[in-house]
């Protein structure tokens, strides 16, 4: 494995780059076997962290990557897995976001792309900002318009990918003790239903409603996966759909 070094970003994030006394590896991280130590990933994911894969030549561009517990840190969606092949993800964008921001990588990347509700693919001429890298892409996409949009990732290997915005309608804790999760909600939206989705982004059944005070949801959880996110849907003031994660990976049975 010719990989080396980690730059720890905010709540778990990480850059992970290319190193080796052998010189630079053009081929990676498309490289056969483990291209991410498993204990870096499970780090991570079980933070609310991301991890990306850079080229060291890379590093510069990694601006957006950097900020964006700060600029966006609202989760709109989350997954991480194994790609062989296309993936479609669809995700609501609701008139409470101001910017978008959308953060893929893919260890054998063939394309990333972002789509508009009516279609039209997101470049670098049509976006606020773009940043291409060998095995990643940043989008940015300031007063998107709201309705259904479209990631589609192509490739193989691991993917690690994050939908976030800059909104005030955000989860911002979520509590988990003994079968019950306290969950705490930033900003407004009308009728807030909590769901279980697993790592990949998926719903996964096993939450029921408890109570609710105001801003403070309690639900039951059992959890049908062994690695689950919370997610949060609702209606916003105009009556787009909204959609929230929170970006921690659970385990089922944890104290977390």
């Amino acid at each position: 494995m010719r990989v080396g070094w980690l730059v720890p970003l905010l709540a778990g994030c990480g850059l992970w780059g290319q190193e080796g006394q052998q010189g630079p590896k053009p081929e990676w991280p498309c490289v056969a076997g483990r291209v991410v130590d498993p204990a870096y990933l499970e780090t991570s994911e079980s933070t609310g962290g991301q991890i990306f894969l850079f080229q060291k030549n890379e590093i510069a561009q990694a601006g957006p990557f950097l900020t964006a517990d700060y600029t966006h840190p609202a989760t709109v969606a989350r997954a991480v897995g194994t790609l062989s092949g296309a993936r479609e993800f669809e995700f609501p964008v609701d008139s409470t976001i101001q910017s978008l921001l959308v953060m893929v990588s893919i260890q054998c990347r063939a394309a990333i792309g972002v789509f508009r509700p009516g279609g039209t693919e997101m470049t670098a001429a049509n976006s606020t900002q773009s940043v291409d890298l060998k095995a990643g892409r940043a989008v940015r996409i300031d007063n998107p318009e709201p309705g259904k949009w479209k990631l589609r990732l192509e490739g193989s290997g691991l993917f690690v990918a994050a939908v976030r915005a800059q909104s005030p309608v955000r989860l911002a804790s979520v509590e988990l003790t003994a079968g019950d999760a306290t969950i705490h909600v930033a900003g407004e939206l009308a009728n807030p239903e909590f769901q279980l989705v697993d790592a990949a982004g998926d719903l996964a059944p096993g939450a029921e409603a408890a109570e609710d005070a105001g801003s403070e949801h309690r639900i039951s959880v059992k959890p049908s996966v062994e690695r689950f996110r919370v997610r949060m849907t609702g209606t916003d003031a105009s009556g787009w759909p909204v959609e929230r994660v929170y970006p921690v990976l659970f385990r089922a049975k944890s104290s977390r």
